[in-house]
């Protein structure tokens, strides 16, 4: 659901994404996933793709 959220071009990065994941998942599952450096830099790096109109799925398979 992250990425899916971050492809969808509605948010700057994964800060703006944390809330929806937090309502939806809890406080604890929600840290748990974006305590990992590689996944907030993805989650940042599609946000920007996506805003830009590239989308966020380049080379990557999901």
């Amino acid at each position: 659901m992250a990425y899916s959220l971050a492809d969808s071009g509605r948010y700057a990065d994964w800060q703006a994404i944390e809330g929806i994941l937090c309502t939806r998942y809890g406080l604890l599952e929600t840290r748990r996933l974006l305590a990992d450096r590689f996944i907030r830099s993805e989650l940042n790096r599609r946000c920007t793709a996506a805003s830009r109109g590239r989308g966020g799925r380049e080379g990557l398979n999901g």
